[in-house]
């Protein structure tokens, strides 16, 4: 499901050695560790723990899967254009083979199909940390055993294929949930944000419903399995819909939405709410930094700042890059004394230590609207650019606030109003 897949030309990819992928192991939250670990075990144990006697024609079942998953792999990479893509892209479709196994085959055939499938996703250039990709082919394995034990192995119904498809994408979608919460929340930050999309859940869906009809189409005939394989060039062209939309909006630098995507996601959110708040956040000397140090490490300046930032943001608060040095922040529903704490909690956080052995700070401008005014994002956002503008002049690494009053209404000449209703 959350398979992160960086598909790059191996001519040009360095392998990382083992020792390599061990420390950055050890770097990992022991939580986060210790779950991978307990995921693998599952994964190893469970499917034994299942009746079934494996058979010729399921061995050869799962063979065939096999193959269809590194065909897959290919053809993912065919889809992106070519053997080097340098994006990563989530190539969902990995999670098909294991769910039509366990509709036909027993379970102690998955951990075995599924490790020759990662093992080729990675040979093709994969670059997820080996410990994150090792426990992701854990999760699948499970899921799988999941369906095994509710709807079992044999012939299924379609009331099996479609609560088998629910039943793998809940178990899925629960340990990798886990997995984004004892893990480093920046570190799992893709992964929160997919496991929050409905887009995302969709697709694997179909993506599993797929592999169901692999599943029937070799019960009808192995030949009829060749039926299928035109349908997975599609598959794998509508997968990159979604990505590709969201690389369009999303600043490659700081992973922010662009300022006009953020304004469009802005605007009904304020026309919800009777009080909302807009932040800008303005780097102080930022030029002074690209000036001395070169833009490469400005770029990583700009990227921890922004890290820091949707640190001390709420679950519920937008941000985005209005350009260059400058954020924006969208705070619904708030009013000024928790925007102003919001503010200087982001300054704060952001001059907590240093980057790249600089001390950097920022300037927080605050538009708020009065309560009643029903200010438009226009208003806050003009109220935010000039509040930034006075922190600076006043000695910058300070918030400012400019509240939006209520909008006046024209007056009306006494004798003309008496005319009128008249």
């Amino acid at each position: 499901m959350s398979h992160v897949v960086v598909l790059e030309d191996p001519r040009r990819v360095t392998a990382v050695p083992l020792v390599e992928e061990w420390r950055a192991f050890r770097r990992v939250p022991l939580a986060a560790r210790l779950w991978c670990g307990l995921l693998v075990l599952l994964a190893l144990a469970l499917p034994w723990a299942r009746p079934g006697e494996v058979r010729t024609q399921h061995a050869a079942f799962v063979a065939v899967l096999v193959l269809l998953g590194l065909l897959n792999v290919e053809l993912g990479r065919a889809a992106e254009g070519g053997s080097l893509v340098l994006r990563q892209r989530p190539h969902k479709a990995l999670s098909a083979w294991p769910f039509a196994a366990a509709l036909v085959a027993p379970a102690v055939l998955l951990p075995p199909a599924v490790l020759v499938t990662y093992w080729w996703t990675r040979r093709r250039g994969m670059r997820v940390p080996l410990w994150k990709w090792v426990g992701s082919g854990a999760v699948l394995v499970l899921a799988g055993t999941a369906v095994d034990a509710v709807v079992g192995a044999g012939r299924p119904t379609p009331l099996d294929v479609g609560l088998g498809a629910l039943l793998f994408l809940a178990v899925e979608a629960g340990l990798l949930a886990v997995c984004a919460r004892v893990n480093d929340a920046q570190d799992e930050a893709w992964l929160r944000a997919q496991l929050r999309s409905a887009a995302f859940h969709g697709n694997e869906l179909g993506v599993l419903l797929s592999g169901a009809a692999v599943a029937v189409l070799w019960l009808a005939g192995p030949l009829y399995v060749l039926l299928a394989v035109p349908g997975f060039v599609t598959l794998q062209r509508a997968l990159l819909v979604e990505p590709l939309r969201t690389e369009a909006e999303t600043d490659g630098k700081t992973g922010l939405l662009h300022y006009g995507a953020w304004r469009a996601v802005a605007e009904p959110e304020v026309a919800r709410h009777d009080v909302n708040a807009v932040l800008f956040v303005d780097l102080d000397h930022f030029k002074a930094v690209n000036d001395t140090y070169g833009h490469v490490v400005g770029d990583h300046v700009l990227a921890e700042v922004c890290s820091r930032l949707v640190g001390a943001l709420r679950g519920q608060d937008l941000p985005g890059r209005f350009g260059g040095e400058e954020f924006c922040v969208l705070l619904p529903g708030t009013g000024l004394p928790e925007a102003r704490a919001v503010a200087d909690r982001l300054r704060a956080l952001t001059c907590a230590r240093p980057v790249n052995g600089m001390l950097i700070t920022v300037s927080v401008g605050v538009g708020v609207a009065a309560p009643g005014a029903h200010a438009p994002l226009d208003a806050l956002l003009a109220a935010a650019d000039s509040a930034v503008y006075v922190a600076k002049d006043a000695g910058r690494d300070r918030t400012e606030v400019q509240v939006v009053g209520p909008v006046p209404v024209p007056r009306v000449d006494t004798a003309l109003r008496a005319s009128q209703s008249a």
